[in-house]
């Protein structure tokens, strides 16, 4: 009901709404309650009403009043002041900023040539603020069809430069405004809030607060969890050797016909073999099913264009290159593999289909025609491709790829984890059973041991959004294992008689222990809550563990990061943010 209900509000809120303003209040005052305080806030649901054109300030308000009603007073007050100030601050700075283009530049080739350059300059570009620059100067030219200026762009120096100095002036007015939303979002994702407002000395002053430490030192350990086990599994991993040994043989000879050095060819193995070896078992199941080969294919296409990428970032003196989108299946590793409809299909989910179209920062490069652009300033060294890979994969807004993803839950991870138990010696019921209306996908029985356990298809990359999502996907699973565990505690009977019937004890003495665990497709939050949270990744070293060490098991259980020793711990400091006109005060983790 909720989710029908943010949907709708989300509709009635949007520019192209026909309905009117008094049908849109009723509705919200009608229907706010039955949202919770956590999702207003994630669909930013405050955002849409206050930059909402078709109410008046006065309607606002009331709306705001009568929200104030169904949450935190103070806090749905101090969220509409910064709302309102990040929101006009953005607005009047975006504005700007397309206007300075607009003045600056003759069309996009211009403005990403000069960009590529600006970015050579200053060693690499912030990600938001970059994002904000390509994205109004797409708002500008993004229709215009450019004929066959695309072919060849030569700028002279002196105007390169005196264009890069323009460039400087808007990048600094992106980064202010970038900072500001990035506060935002944290706010709007829970892991911050605002503490307090004021007025001083002719500036809003905003004093922002970590909200749940538990949440934000859980997302900065499991980063460095990640990094740590990624590094271990790097030690030990051999790239798939298909896809590996097909783009290593790609790279030489383009590297022979195009006269490279070896040490630049060595260069970009070295730099897609990083790519493979950071492949998680939850992308090696995604990859290889056996019914659907949407994502090896994925795979595929995504890594060629990476390499392409990196040889325009060592060859290009123009700082872009060009390559047809038929030679993407021409080239690409399982691309005879491929039927038409299939290629087609990918590039769909990727983004290239539009004739003209800026993808986005998430896959940087853009189609005009036949042909995809790649320019240099666009490139992000921190891209990976199996967390572009689940991004596409576990989409919902892409039905197509529903059935995929309900099958890959059920079907693949579910048997996988099981199987994983059944190696190590564990008896795993093939189907799951129901306690209390909570469904537990993972039963194993060994040794007088008994393992609960939810497996949810949950993953995260690195952005606010993910994080929570992920987040939010875990606390549910958590909160059905809570009732269940009072329920077990309350009646002795009712695990006994489950495990009874399905021949795995003939007596209540039999169960010596009983070990609740989730697990999940992420690392993010494996010390979120009083259940384990682990990762598939790592349900294997835990089994193995038990084998070899059974009196650590049960610390291990409760603590996977454990397994590993961390550099260090993420201490809290406060940081400043100080503008002409603003001054925002927050508690921040260490990098």
């Amino acid at each position: 009901m909720e989710n029908g209900i943010i949907r709708k509000i989300k509709e009635l809120l949007s520019d192209d709404s026909t309905i009117t303003q008094d049908e849109v209040i009723s509705y919200i005052k009608k229907n706010i309650s039955k949202v919770s305080y956590d999702s207003f806030l994630a669909q930013k649901l405050l955002w849409k009403i206050l930059g909402n054109n078709a109410l008046s300030d006065d309607q606002k308000i009331a709306l705001v009043q009568d929200i104030q009603k169904q949450y935190p007073t103070e806090m749905i007050s101090n969220l509409a002041l910064f709302t309102d100030y990040v929101m006009n601050k953005f607005r009047k700075v975006n504005d700007t900023i397309k206007e300075t283009i607009r003045k600056n530049f003759d069309s996009i080739f211009m403005f990403m040539t000069c960009l590529n350059q600006f970015s050579l300059m200053k060693g690499g570009l912030v990600r938001y603020p970059k994002d904000i620059l390509i994205k109004n100067a797409f708002a500008i030219w993004g229709n215009i069809d450019c004929k066959d200026e695309y072919n060849l762009i030569l700028i002279p120096d002196a105007i390169v430069i005196e264009k890069v100095h323009v460039l400087e002036v808007v990048y600094l007015l992106a980064m202010e405004i970038g900072c500001m939303y990035e506060r935002y979002e944290a706010i709007s994702y829970l892991s911050e809030e605002i503490l307090a407002t004021d007025f001083k000395d002719g500036k809003m002053v905003f004093e922002i607060g970590i909200k749940d430490i538990d949440y934000s030192y859980g997302i900065k350990l499991g980063s460095e969890y990640n990094l740590l086990a990624w590094s271990k599994r790097a030690e030990k991993t051999i790239p798939e050797p298909e896809i590996f040994e097909y783009y290593k043989c790609y790279v030489c000879k383009k590297c022979f016909i195009m006269n490279i050095a070896a040490d630049e060819k060595e260069w970009i193995i070295s730099m897609v073999k990083n790519q493979l070896t950071s492949e998680t078992y939850l992308d090696f199941l995604i990859c290889r099913s056996k019914k659907y080969q949407t994502g090896i294919y994925l795979v595929s296409v995504l890594l060629y264009l990476y390499i392409e990428y990196l040889f325009v970032i060592l060859l290009s003196n123009q700082g872009y290159g060009v390559i047809q989108i038929n030679d993407i299946k021409r080239n690409c590793c399982f691309g005879k593999d491929m039927s038409n409809m299939d290629f087609q299909r990918i590039l769909e989910f990727i983004g290239i289909q539009d004739s003209y179209k800026f993808i986005g920062m998430d896959r940087p490069y853009f189609k005009v025609k036949s042909q995809i652009y790649l320019f240099s300033s666009l490139f992000d060294t921190d891209y990976n491709i199996f967390e572009d890979l689940r991004d596409i994969i576990f989409n919902q807004r892409k039905s197509e790829l529903g059935e995929e993803v309900n099958y890959f839950g059920k079907s693949v991870l579910e048997t996988c984890v099981k199987q994983r138990f059944r190696c190590s010696g564990w008896t795993a019921l093939s189907s799951s059973i129901k306690v209390k209306n909570t469904d537990f996908a993972l039963v194993a029985w060994k040794d007088g041991k008994v393992i609960l356990g939810q497996v949810k298809t949950a993953h995260s990359g690195r952005k606010p959004y993910q994080l929570w999502k992920a987040f939010k996907t875990i606390e549910k699973a958590n909160i059905q294992i809570s009732r269940c565990k009072e329920a077990i505690t309350k009646d002795e009977n009712l695990l006994f008689s489950n495990l009874k019937r399905e021949k795995l004890v003939q007596s209540r003495h039999e169960i010596k222990e009983i070990i609740y665990m989730i697990i999940t497709g992420t690392s993010y939050f494996s010390m979120s809550s009083d259940v384990a949270v682990i990762s598939i990744e790592d349900i294997s070293n835990i089994l193995t563990l038990e084998r070899n060490n059974p009196e650590e098991f049960m610390d291990v259980i409760m603590n996977p990061i454990s397994m590993y020793s961390l550099d260090r711990i993420p201490e809290i400091h406060d940081s400043l943010l100080d503008f002409d006109d603003v001054q925002i005060i927050y508690e921040d983790l260490d990098e």
